[in-house]
């Protein structure tokens, strides 16, 4: 084989790959189908986790909500 090789060759060789959009950084545009792509339903795993979360959330609203009203007639008793 000759040095230097022949263009054909040397274009083949350092020629840049196809990218997947998988291995880039913006993997999640990826999957979701960009940035424009329209909402899927939501799995129902997802759905699940979610009404999880809300429960959970909800729970901790009103023991906080529960804990300032105590804090609030326990202060009143003491001034009273």
């Amino acid at each position: 084989m000759a040095w230097p090789p022949k263009p054909q060759f040397a274009a083949a060789m350092f020629a840049p790959l196809p990218r997947d959009p998988r291995f880039s950084a913006d993997w999640a545009s990826a999957h979701s189908g960009g940035a424009g792509a329209d909402q899927k339903e939501p799995s129902p795993i997802q759905r699940e986790q979610q009404r999880l979360a809300d429960y959970y959330a909800d729970l901790t609203r009103q023991q906080d909500e529960r804990r300032h009203r105590e804090d609030v007639e326990a202060r009143a008793k003491r001034t009273a």
